[in-house]
């Protein structure tokens, strides 16, 4: 009887109508065994064999398998992360359901080269970049690293971010503005993670210049409530004690929750927490404190952490913190991934939520608020709004 690891094997190397037949088997029960390496070798495997699969049909299902390993490798990093500690959809989106307006990108770093899915109007496309794991993730950790200093040169932060650019968006950028779309969706992986996603830059204009960036763990880990938010939140800032700040969340009545405590995300879950006057809050009690309360029409649909900061080059961090919103059971949430001035995150989250008052998308109020930190002379540089990400649905 062969091993799980032996039926992967051989379920991805298979040909022709075989291949129709064999992506109906469930790679979520498989993942759980796969090693870093094998993991890649399927998703390697698998994509080579669509780019060669005769139909349309069988492609869009070799494809699709792809996308489903994506994300399941997403909800295994996150289950481990906070050690089950979360709540994940239970009515998680489909492409079917994507808005016409809006992209799903999966960025796959393999060995020899990255390989984007593309989801738009119901169907996955591919684009090959000449362009290894191992290459790219150096890119990304040397601009997360620039990006963090204030006085860093706009020219060297542009040349490192275009170069991203030219591998991550140019590709298929065309095809996007054929199809008047206006929001991307960046499905999170490993080597991605540290990437502050609203600043590649085309040697012209920043990515959030022409579109609303999000990111996200994949749509089968993204809600499908799309109910507005209203600017209206209940904050709590690191003056109340923990007995306030839980009391405070377990009697919330409004949708949105504006953290400004400080919030520190670690290597390991256990080590993270939210700073209260006089304690801290761990990610455990948090999720003990919302996980109860969160009903399917009363559940908190979005989370803003407006002094959250990660662990500097540490990719589990980020991990952490944008997976905050399984934690509290919401929709999306609003993080930064480090230290931003206090003015220039007031002036964000005044326009951010104006933006939500106005009745925008999450996604669209947040590149509003965005965008009026670039067009200001004081917080122009990107250190100052490239932190600031939206996880989750953005609608």
């Amino acid at each position: 009887m062969l091993n799980r690891r032996e039926l992967i094997r051989q379920g991805v190397v298979v040909v022709g109508t075989a291949v129709a037949s064999s992506v109906k088997t469930s790679f979520a029960q498989l993942i759980p065994e796969l090693s870093s390496t094998a993991e890649h070798a399927a998703v390697d495997a698998i994509l080579r064999q669509a780019t060669n699969a005769s139909e349309a049909s069988t492609r869009q299902q070799l494809l699709r398998q792809v996308q489903q390993i994506t994300e399941e490798l997403n909800r295994k990093a996150i289950t481990e992360y906070l050690a089950g500690a979360c709540q994940f959809p239970s009515t998680p989106m489909t492409l079917d359901q994507v808005p016409r307006d809006t992209a799903i990108i999966y960025p796959i770093a393999l060995q020899d080269r990255l390989v984007i899915l593309v989801g738009l109007n119901s169907r996955l496309q591919t684009y090959e970049v000449n362009i290894g794991a191992e290459r790219l993730a150096r890119a990304v950790r040397y601009l997360r690293d620039e990006m963090q200093i204030v006085g860093a040169s706009f020219g060297g932060i542009d040349r490192a971010s275009a170069e991203l650019f030219r591998w991550l968006a140019a590709p298929y950028l065309e095809d996007l503005r054929q199809n008047s779309v206006s929001t991307l969706v960046f499905v999170s992986t490993p080597e991605l993670r540290l990437l502050p996603l609203a600043t590649l830059y085309d040697g012209r204009r920043y990515l959030i210049e022409e579109f609303a960036v999000v990111s996200s763990f994949g749509l089968g880990l993204t809600s499908t409530q799309t109910t507005s938010v209203s600017g209206d939140q209940l904050l709590l800032t690191e003056q109340l004690t923990l007995a306030d700040f839980s009391a405070s969340l377990q009697s919330n009545s409004l949708s949105t929750v504006h953290v400004s405590a400080p919030a520190y995300f670690e290597a390991q879950a256990t080590d993270s927490y939210i700073q209260t006057l006089d304690d801290k809050l761990t990610l455990a009690s948090l999720y003990q404190l919302l996980a109860a309360q969160n009903g399917e029409e009363d559940h908190l649909k979005l989370l803003i952490l407006s002094a959250s900061r990660t662990v500097r080059g540490e990719q589990q961090s980020v991990l952490g913190l944008s997976a905050i919103n399984f934690i509290a059971g919401a929709d999306s949430s609003v993080t930064s991934t480090w230290q931003v001035n206090a003015q220039a995150t007031a002036v964000l989250i005044a326009t951010f939520s104006l933006g939500l008052q106005q009745g925008l998308g999450k996604a669209a109020a947040l590149r509003m608020a965005q965008l009026e930190l670039m067009h200001s002379p004081r917080f122009s540089h990107p250190s100052y709004w490239g932190s600031f990400q939206l996880n989750g649905n953005g609608i």
